[in-house]
This record gives structure tokens, sequence and C-alpha cells, in this order.
């Protein structure tokens, strides 16, 4: 959209909460927690997105002895604005023969290990799976479709000196 926007806000609320610590853990740090996120805004017309949340666990030391590790299951969901999808149609409407998608939602899994490879050094593997990725954006390479549902696979360090 070509109009110009003055002044943007959002609405967010973050929860963690411990769910279970190890009864028999002499040091008391073996736990599972639930997190959610929430965020909204009700200046569609200002944002690629409205709505969004996300929630899941974290499970530290999921192994016996591996004091510093967690393991993180989550998934989440992305509402693009009705602003964004409104572009789409008029896109379309204007544009005879166009078959551009209208955006909607995204949703994603995701795994992470956070594995302390030593004192000074972590290593973080990381999967995801995207369903309608950017909440159905255009292919690029095939017209009138969405991208395909995605499978991201990465590796975080952490170094500290």
């Amino acid at each position: 959209s070509t109009e110009e926007h003055r002044g943007d806000y959002a609405f967010y609320a973050v929860m963690d909460q411990m769910i279970w610590n190890d009864p028999n853990d002499p040091d008391e740090d073996r736990d599972i927690n639930f997190f959610a996120r929430a965020m909204g805004t009700p200046l569609e017309d200002h944002n690629q997105l409205d709505f969004s949340m996300n929630a899941g666990f974290t499970f530290h030391e999921p192994f016996k002895n591996r004091d510093d590790d967690t393991l993180g299951i989550g998934m989440g969901y992305a509402k693009v604005s009705s602003g964004v999808a409104d572009d789409d149609r008029e896109y379309n409407v204007n544009n005879p023969g166009a078959t551009v998608p209208v955006q909607g939602g995204e949703e994603f899994l995701e795994v992470t290990y956070q594995y302390a490879l030593t004192p000074w050094c972590t290593l973080q593997p990381d999967f995801q799976y995207v369903f309608n990725p950017g909440g159905g954006l255009p292919n690029p390479n095939a017209p009138g479709q969405r991208i395909k549902d995605e499978v991201v696979i990465g590796l975080r360090a952490n170094i500290i000196f």
C-alpha cells in the first residue's frame, strides 16, 4: 500500500512457568517449563502481522548428568494482517489474469537442543517445520502458486570469551 501511516503499537503478553521439578535431583535444577507468548495489534493497515502466538516446553537437564543442556519443543502461529491480504486481493482485481495467492497465516513446529560442549562453548542444533511460509507467499518460480511447506535446519554456536 502506498498510504503513509503515522504511529504504531501492539500488545503482547509473556508467560514462563516451571511445571515440574525432579524431586530426586540433588541440585534441584532438573525441570520442565511451559512458555507462551502472544502479540496483537488493531492496526491491521500498518503491519504485516496483526496476531502471533507461540508456546512450548523447555526441559533443563533432559539427560542425567547433562546439567547445562536444555531441550526445547515449541509451536507457533502468525496471522497476516487483513491490510496485506487486501493488497493481494486488490492486485488480482487490478491486474486481469493475475493469480497472486492471498496471504493468510503461517504455523511452525520447532525442536532444539542446547548442548553444553564446554563451560565456554554451547552448540544448539535446531529443526523447524514451517506450514504455509509467510502466510502463503507467492512462489517466484511457479506463478499463481504458494511457496510449499519448508524445513529449516540450523546450528548455532555460542562461544564465551
